[in-house]
């Protein structure tokens, strides 16, 4: 599973404009919390793992990596659209 079910139609819908499964998201997730959590606590809270710059860097070599020669990453995935997108994980499972 690539997003939470809830999540599916996100990228579809930021392609179009439309923002409003995201953001019901981030305020059931995120924003509700305000400044009760540190952003490492908070990071942990919505998705069961530590913070980590990991999904980011796979993202990025997935993208740029046949350009610059890079190495291979399995953190990330393409969506049903064709776009690379880092795997989410969901309560501390990778997709």
């Amino acid at each position: 599973m690539l997003l939470p079910s809830k999540l599916v139609p996100v990228p579809r819908e930021i392609a179009t404009g439309e923002f409003g499964a995201l953001n019901t998201w981030l305020h059931e997730k995120l924003y509700r919390h305000g400044r009760k959590f540190k952003p490492n606590e908070l990071v942990r809270r919505t998705t069961g793992e530590q913070m980590s710059v990991d999904p980011y860097l796979a993202y990025i070599r997935a993208k740029y990596g046949q350009l610059y020669r890079l190495r291979a990453s399995k953190e990330v995935e393409r969506s049903t659209d064709g776009a690379l997108v880092p795997r989410i994980s969901v309560s501390g499972r990778k997709s």
